[in-house]
Order: structure tokens, then sequence, then C-alpha cells
């Protein structure tokens, strides 16, 4: 028989077996629940007041097929903090080791100091128990909130060796009780408490003496310096006085803070005015004040006097012997350095306060009487009247005794010491001379609360010497007051300075000069005409005009001149509607009669009249004869009434009053020469006739129409237009800068009939000035065809030109006109049509320019030039371009100095057989340094500088050819320059003007 069991099947029976006891083990390892402990690391650090810190971190790892519940643990501290030290403990639990994830599960339960059981319970209070889930790694961190008051250098800590956390669980599952694997550690440092610090040091005070009723008068100054961590926080401070003082002595101990050891800035704090005497200790009570580390405040204490303090009193603090003390809310550590560096103060009797009034520096006048030098302010305090017996101060500048009578104090309510104000005047000591200390005897009063002004004046000698100074420097004066004894002494606060200007001394003054008055024609019967006017320009004081006195010149008889009158105004021009005054009329008896008006008048300082001497011209006065005054040899003089002071007049009259002559009225007419000349085909404005009008007398005319007759060989439709132009000058460019500005005519004529026709150009009215020239231009414009070569002339000798006025014409007419106006050709065959021709002025050279439409047969163009208009000369030649209808532009700079005001510029147009025409004139105006000429030059002892507007000119200098300056002119260039010395050769002569612009011109220094 086989055995039941084989081999086989016993193996196969042995591994059921075994797998069914694994099985069985495995349900059972299942069921089991481990919860593994593990410290995490916490390094030692400083846990700063008012704060909260973990102190220990715990992992957790979960191993079970259900949640566990956690429902109370305990757990051991370590350090030596009290209770006092930290306010509270709670539990966080959260997902990770990062405490910025956990939540807090409650508060944990502590009795109290370093080496404590802290235990947490679920539903005592807030405490919730905590779920843990299955198969979960948990996180757990104690926090500690260290007090304000937490004291520094406390440690606070769990070691996870030696005070293991120990936990209760609950678990709803099959197995409540899970195995705990503890491998806590003592990785969790020691956390110390960290508090602030602070450092006391004592400012230095001086010792003063504080008037009484002085607020904010300091007295203690703290530095607190903040550590190197925290913040230190206070606000209570307390402090004992020293010194002598009562409860009556001082009002109120103040404290304020700030960046700096200043009360400027300074923020105040609070008071204390519950005073008993020296010796109190001050408690203030503050707003919270935080020190930060590394930073610095100041603390300062001051105190106000009571305005009926005791003199001689003091009061201070003692740093050293009675500490300012802190009382802090957070516990720093504090190193006290506070020593006794801030000195006593005493009480001295209320103050008075004196300032300087701000004065300008002026001038004072010889003979001048109570001359305010300086002036200075009294300020009492509103507590207690002053007695002042004596006033002192040192005077400065350099007058002497004979400069200065006395000295007077003035006492007055404002502070301009106007007459009117003067409470009292004292006399001061004897004068002796600058940098003396003068004084004042005498009782003054000052009434508590009041500002009292004093001004120190001086009386001037009549015979001071000008230009001595004298005044007071209120910064340096050694000023003194002496009290009455019998008085309260109060305090004194000079607050003088230099702010008083020096006051020099001038003599009286009274400066005359001539107001240039042109030369002129004067009609008979003429009334008040000017014949003179003195400028009268009076210095810083009044004075008295009382008569004037002034000498005729010229050629004139009683019969000439009816009568003369002195006019006095305000303006140069002596215009009626500026005169103030004047004088009864004074008949006439001839040249070189010496003429009195008497005209008391009052000058004021500093003001301008004018004083005009009239003529009344009879109306049968000779023609011819002159009259005037010659302010340089024969000048007007005024005198005055100065009693007790010396006078000085200045005289700056001269020679710039023309003399005037006794004309009749009249007009006269002349021919201006005009060149014979070529005139192109189309022609316009070319000049065939000039007229010049000069009207005689004050009077002038009023033209209305002009008549003259043609000559020639023209035909009607050769000459398309006849224009009437008005200039200044011979030309149509009227001496312009810049070229032809006339303008339009002021008449024309469009038809011509030809040769010998008479024209009427009726114009509108034209004022012609009295005693001047007006120039009247005939011009014509030609046709652009001509048959033949004709002729347009007028002869101002066979016929004359003639006038009509509005109004009354003048008269008689004198005739002078002459048959200077050259015949002008029309020739059809000129080899150029000018189509332009101007010039004008640009920096020191004239600029020719001119434009050409057709060029037949043109050889070149010569520039002739002339200072008259008359008389030209050739100065350049341009080729031409010989033909074409083309537009041709031309362009010539003449850069020679000139002296002339106005230069005149022709072209003469010449063809290749050599016949020629000439262009209209154009002229430029010379304006400034462009008129400057040096001569002669070649030169070798004096050379003269010639330049028409001499005001302009700034400054002169003469400079080698090395570039080397040899001479420079005076502020006020002279117009001629001494050669003696200088070695031979070439030089520049540089001119300049105010603008800056220069004009240079090359010399030759021969000897």
């Amino acid at each position: 028989m086989k055995p039941i069991f084989t081999h086989a099947r016993l193996s196969a029976g042995l591994a059921i077996l075994w797998l069914f006891i694994f099985t069985l083990f495995s349900q059972f390892a299942t069921a089991q629940t481990t919860v593994t402990y593990t410290t995490e690391t916490l390094p030692a650090a400083n846990i700063p007041q008012n704060a909260a810190s973990v102190i220990y971190a715990l992992k957790v790892v979960v191993r079970s097929e259900s949640p566990v519940v956690i429902t109370s643990f305990s757990i051991n501290t370590s350090g030596n903090y009290t209770r006092s030290d930290v306010s509270a403990f709670y539990l966080l639990h959260g997902p990770d080791a990062s405490v910025a994830n956990a939540q807090r599960a409650g508060e944990i339960l502590r009795p109290g100091g370093g080496g404590e059981t802290l235990s947490w319970q679920s539903g005592e209070g807030v405490n919730k128990s905590i779920t843990l889930d299955a198969n979960s790694t948990n996180y757990f961190f104690v926090q500690a909130t260290i007090t304000q008051a937490a004291t520094g250098g406390r440690t606070i800590g769990i070691s996870g060796l030696g005070n293991a956390l120990s936990a209760v669980y609950y678990s709803p599952g099959p197995d409540p009780d899970p195995v705990t694997v503890d491998n806590q550690s003592d990785q969790s440092g020691l956390q110390t408490i960290l508090a602030p610090s602070v450092t006391y040091s004592t400012g230095p005070v001086s010792a003063a003496s504080v008037a009484a009723g002085t607020a904010g008068h300091l007295v203690y100054i703290l530095k607190v310096e903040g550590g190197n961590a925290g913040t230190a926080m206070f606000n209570h401070v307390s402090v004992r006085t020293t010194g002598t003082y009562t409860e009556s002595d001082i009002d109120v101990f103040s404290i304020a803070t700030n960046t700096s050891p200043s009360m400027n800035g300074a923020t105040s704090l609070t008071f204390d005015e519950h005073l008993t005497g020296a010796g109190e200790t001050l408690d203030f009570i503050v707003p919270v004040q935080s020190i930060p580390a590394n930073e610095t405040r100041y603390y300062l204490i001051t105190a106000k006097p009571s305005y009926d303090a005791s003199d001689g009193k003091t009061f201070g603090i003692n740093g050293d012997a009675n500490a300012l003390n802190i009382g802090y809310l957070n516990n720093p550590t504090i190193t006290n350095n506070q020593t006794d560096a801030a000195a006593l103060q005493t009480i001295i009797g209320p103050p008075i306060a004196i300032s300087t009034i701000r004065r300008p520096a002026g001038n004072a006048l010889r003979g001048a009487e109570h001359h305010v030098l300086y002036v200075f302010q009294v300020t009492t305090s509103p507590y207690a009247d002053v007695a002042i017996d004596k006033i002192a101060l040192r005077t400065t500048g350099t007058y002497t005794d004979t400069d200065i009578s006395l000295f007077r104090l003035f006492r007055s309510s404002v502070s301009t010491m106007d007459p009117g104000s003067i409470e009292t005047a004292t006399l001061g000591s004897p004068v002796t001379g600058n940098g003396e200390l003068i004084s004042f005897s005498d009782v003054q009063i000052l009434r508590k609360g009041t500002t009292t002004f004093f001004g120190v004046v001086a009386d001037v000698a009549p015979n001071a010497t000008p230009g001595r100074t004298f005044g007071v420097d209120g910064a340096n004066n050694d000023f003194a007051l002496t009290f009455n004894p019998n008085t309260r002494i109060p305090s004194l606060l000079d607050n003088q300075t230099d702010v008083s200007g020096t006051q020099t001394i001038i003599a009286r003054a009274v400066t005359f000069s001539t107001v240039p008055l042109a030369p002129k024609n004067v009609l008979q019967g003429a009334a008040l005409h000017p014949v003179y006017v003195l400028e009268v320009k009076n210095g810083d004081a009044q004075v008295l005009a009382t008569t004037v006195t002034i000498k005729t010149t010229g050629n004139y008889s009683a019969s000439d001149i009816a009568s003369f009158r002195l006019l006095r105004g305000n303006s140069a021009s002596m215009a009626l509607s500026t005169v103030e005054e004047a004088s009864y009329p004074i008949p006439a008896t001839g040249a070189g009669e010496t003429l009195t008006f008497s005209m008391p008048y009052s000058v004021g300082p500093n003001a301008t009249k004018y004083y005009g001497l009239m003529a009344n011209v009879s109306s049968d006065a000779t023609t011819g004869r002159t009259f005037g005054v010659d302010g340089s040899a024969n000048a007007m003089d005024i005198d005055f009434a100065t009693p007790g002071t010396i006078l000085t007049k200045i005289n700056n009259q001269t020679n710039v009053a023309g003399l005037q002559t006794i004309g009749v009225s009249g007009v006269t007419y002349s021919t201006e020469p005009l060149p014979a000349g070529t005139v192109a085909l189309g022609a316009v404005d070319q000049p065939v006739y000039t007229l010049k009008v000069t009207v005689n007398g004050d009077a002038g005319a009023t033209l209305t129409s002009l008549e003259t007759a043609t000559g020639g060989t023209y035909q009607a439709g050769d000459v398309t237009s006849f224009n009437l132009y008005q200039s200044d000058t011979p030309t149509l460019d009227n001496g312009a800068e810049n070229g032809r500005i006339l303008g339009a005519p002021i008449a024309t004529i469009n038809a011509s009939s030809g040769a010998g026709e008479t024209l009427r150009f009726d114009t509108r009215p034209i004022s012609l000035p009295a005693a001047g020239d007006t120039y009247l231009i005939v011009t014509a414009n030609i046709a652009a065809s001509v048959t033949g070569i004709k002729t347009v002339h007028i002869d101002g000798y066979y016929s004359p030109t003639t006038l009509e006025f509005s109004g009354a014409a003048p008269s008689p007419v004198t005739n002078n006109q002459s048959n200077a106006a050259g015949v002008q050709t029309i020739d059809t065959g000129m080899p150029v049509t000018l189509v332009s021709f101007n010039a004008k002025s640009e920096d020191n050279a004239r600029q020719l320019t001119w434009e050409t439409s057709m060029e037949k047969d043109n050889d070149y163009f010569e520039i002739q030039r002339s200072t008259d208009a008359k008389d030209f000369a050739a100065i350049g030649r341009i080729k031409g371009t010989a033909g074409g209808f083309e537009t041709h532009h031309y362009h010539y700079t003449d850069g020679d100095a000139l002296a002339a005001s106005t230069i005149y510029y022709r072209l003469k147009m010449v063809d290749l057989d050599q016949t020629f025409a000439y262009s209209r004139i154009a002229s430029v105006q010379m304006r400034g340094l462009n008129k400057a000429l040096v001569y002669p030059n070649p030169s070798s002892e004096i050379l003269h500088l010639n330049v028409a507007d001499w005001a302009s000119v700034s400054m002169v200098r003469l400079i080698d050819l090395h570039g080397k300056i040899v001479y420079q002119s005076d502020k006020v260039p002279a117009k001629t320059i001494a050669l003696k010395g200088f070695p031979a050769g070439a030089y520049v002569v540089s001119i300049t003007d105010q603008s800056g612009s220069t004009t240079s011109q090359r010399i030759l220094l021969a000897r």
C-alpha cells in the first residue's frame, strides 16, 4: 500500500500552512498603528521682545489604516526664563516644515518659569482635538510669545532628548493604542531673549545769565543712543534739580526732543509747572518715545524764569549726582554715562533788547544840523520799567573835531526821527574826532512793554572838509548803558548790527550846463525866440535862487531886439506848457549888454530846472544882425541865498548855443547840377531836373503844385510819363543807407505830347520845412521803343520852374535857377538794358549790385564814386558779357574808409566801340564808425581821427604789424594820437564803438 502522504504532498501541505501563517501575521501587522516622533533641527537664536517665536519643531509620521486623533500631550521646557518673560505658549499643526503653513491648535497651559511642563488638552477653552490622517506626515510647533518687558539674556527652549513630548491618542479603529516610536533628540537649540540697549550721556550746557521772563532757556541735554538691536520705549522721565531757586522763581520746566542737541526744530513733549524749588524731582509723563537700534535722540529740558524772579537765584541739573531717569516699557540694558556737564544758570533782571535800525549811506551837507547818523531801538519787557542814566557808543569814519560841531541824542516814538516826533534831545560829550566814545548823560525812563527809538545826530560844521566821513558801526561800537542804581537792573540783549551806512560830508552845490541850441534864422517880429537855455542841477539840499545875470553877444542894436525875458521851467525845450514862471521884459540896449533878472525861487534837493533867455525881435529889425549868448566866455550866473552854509557852483557851460540871425521870410529856388547822359530804352525814373527849394525864416510852406516846361527833341510816345519826387537830398536815393526808400512820387503826368510841352504837377499838400532845403526831382519814364536818337531836357534858366503854395506863400521869391541840368539822350543802340542798380552799407564797406536783362556788344562796366553827386571818379571795372538776352547779376565791394556822410555811385556802361551811357545814381548814407577816417596818411607827428559819430566811440587802439598794441585810449578817447616815440613803419588804427563793432585802417608812420 502506498503512504497516504507522499513527499510532494507533504511539501504542498507545508506551503499551504506557511501561507496561512503569513496571512495571519500580515493581517495582524496591518491592524497595528505606528506613530513616529522626530525632532526637527532648530538653531539657537535670539528672540526679540514682544515677538512670537518657535522654540520646538516635531515631525510626526503616522502609519495606519485609519485616522489617529490626538486628545492631549505634555512637554517640559528648559532655560532660565520667568513667567514675566513669556506671555503664552501655543501649539501649531501643519502639513510641512514651514511654520507659515501651520495653524494654531490652541494655547498650551503652563504653570510658569523655565523647566515647567507644558500641557495641552482638547476641550479646554478653544482647544480642539487634532486628527492625523492615515499614513500621513505631520509637523507640530511649540511657539512662545515673548513679553514687551522680557529681560534680555534669559533663555527658553525644549530639549527633545531629555524632555520628550508625550501624547495620548484616541483612535476610532480596532486598535486604539498606536505603537509610538520616539526618535526625538536634542536638535532644538536654546533661544535667547534679546532686549534693546541704550547709552546715556550729558550734553554740555554753559553757565549763563538768564533774564527774568525768558522762555525756553536750556538747562539740560540728555543724549540717548540706541544699541545694536531692538527698540527701547519709554513714557516717563524724572530728574532732580539743583540750585537756589524757590517756587516763585521758575514758572515751568519743559522737556522736548530733537535729533540734534538744539532747541531749533525740537518737538515739545510736556511740562511740569507744579514746582516747589531747588532739589525737587521733575516728573514728565511723555508720549511713548522709541529709540531704534543705532539711532540717537536728544532730550532737552528748558526752564522759564518768572518775570518777578529774584536776581542771583540759580537753577540746573547735575547729571552726575542726580542723573536723569527714564521709565521704560521694555527693560532695555542701560549704560549711564551722564556727567555734570550742564552748568548752573543764574537769573538776572528782566531783559531790554537793543537793535539797529537800517539806514542807507548818505551825504551830509556842510552846515547841516541834526543830521541822523545812527538809530537804535530799545524794547523793554512787559513787567518792569527801566531807568537809564547814561548811553555811550563809539563812532567811526575820518572826521576831525573841525568837521562835526556836536553830537546829540534824540529820543523819538518813530525810527525816522521826524522833527515832530522828538521827545527829548541830549547833548553829547565834546567832539574829539573819529573813533571817539561819545556819551549822553540824562535820565531816560522807559516804560515796561514799550519800544523807544534813539537817534544819534550830528551838527556838521559850515567849513567841514568835503569827503570826510562819520558814522556808527552797530556791530562794534562799545555800546554801554548805565542804569539807575535805585531801580532793578535789567539784562541787556544787544542785537545791534552794522546796517547803518557811513555818512559823507559834501558841500552844497549846484551844477550849470548849457543846453545845445542850433543857430537859426529869426524872422522879424518873432516873439519869445530862444536865445540861451541853462540847465541847473541842484545837489542834496534845497537852495534859494534870487537873481540871474547874463551877458549877450552878437551885433544887434537896441532897435533890433525889443526886449528880453527869462523863463523858468521843467523842460529844456522851454515849451510854454512846461514853463513855471516868466520874468518881466527887459528892454534891449545892444549886443554885449548884461541882463539882470530878479526871480526868487526855491530849488528842491536833487531837482533840475531850466532857465531860458528869450528875445522879442522888432518887426523892423535889420536883417543879418545876430544875437546870442556864449556860455563859455559869458556864462549865465545865478545868485543863491544860503545863510550859514557854503555853496559851490559847478559851471559846465559851453559855447553850444548858436548865434541867431535876423532875416526875412521868403523862398529861394536853385537848380541842382545833373550830368548829361545817355538813357536806355525802357528806363524808369530817369532824373531830368532837380529843383532845390530853400524856405527862409521860422515858418515853413505847403506846396500844392509845380509847373515846368520841357525841351529837347523827344516826340509824343517817346516818354510814357513824368514823375515828381520830394527828397531831402539831390538824388532819388534820399541818402538811404540800404538803397532807395523814396516810395511813390508825389505827382505823375501820364500823357506826353513831346518836347516843348508844359508839365503841371498837382500834388497833395506837401510840407516844406522852415529854414531848410527840399529837393523836387522830375523824372522821365522812357518808352521801350523810340525811333531815332531823341533828347529830353529842362532848362531852368530860360524856362524857370514855378511853384504854387496853399495859404500864405513865402515871400519874396529868389530865383537862382540855371541851365545846370544836362541833356538826357535816348539811345536806341545802347549796349545794355539795366534792370536795377543798388547800393547798401554792410559792415565797414558798401556793396553795389546790378542786374541786366540784355547786353549787346557790351565791353565793361566802370564803377564811379562821388561824395557830392556831381564830380565822379572811377574806382573799379568789371567785364561785361558782350552779348545775349539772358539776365546777368553783378557785384562790387567798395571797402575804402571815407569820411563823407553820403557816398554816391553810378555805372558807366561802355560798348565795344567805346561809346557809353551812365546809369542812374545810387547812394549810401554812412553811419557810426563807417565814417571813420584817419589823416594825414602817411603821418609823422600827430594822427587825427575823423569819426562822424564820435559819441559812439568806446576805444581807439594802435597796433603794429606783429599784433602788439602800442597805444590804447582812455575811457574817453581823444581825437588825436601822438606818434612821437613810435618807430617808423606800418600800423593799424582800430576804432571800436559802444556795440563792439570795430573798423580798422592801415597807416604808414614816416620819419
